[in-house]
């Protein structure tokens, strides 16, 4: 079993502790979608296989529904839109952007952190537990 298979295993566990059962896998291409403007479109155009774990939806119908969140918009939580762990254990939280990162849009790289760290916060939080 991979790193990537384990960390699952616990989230799927931790979720069922409160009759909770979601899928949260998505393609990597599937996670970058972006359907904030007025046209859908994908980020990410690569490896159409590569198996991630969609933040978005373990946040909105999973880690919430155990806290005890009913309102979607109370306490919501910043997630980036994918995580994985690769065969060499790296870990990885993946954020897809439409736009430019460069020195003049802090506010871009600070929220980019803030996500990062909420999204830590939530792994660990559930991964402790098991």
């Amino acid at each position: 079993m991979t790193n990537f298979e384990v960390f699952k295993d616990a989230v799927k566990k931790y979720l069922s502790e409160c009759d909770i059962s979601i899928s949260c896998d998505l393609t990597l291409h599937e996670a970058s979608l972006n359907n904030d403007g007025k046209v859908c479109r994908y980020l990410y155009n690569g490896d159409r296989n590569l198996t991630v774990v969609s933040m978005d939806i373990l946040a909105k119908q999973g880690y919430k529904a155990v806290k005890g969140v009913k309102d979607p918009r109370e306490n919501p939580i910043n997630t980036v839109d994918a995580f994985l762990i690769n065969k060499d254990n790296e870990w990885y939280l993946i954020e897809f952007k439409d736009c430019v990162i460069k020195a003049g849009k802090q506010a871009v790289k600070d929220n980019i952190i803030k996500k990062a760290y909420a999204n830590w916060y939530m792994i660990m939080d559930m991964c402790i537990t098991y």
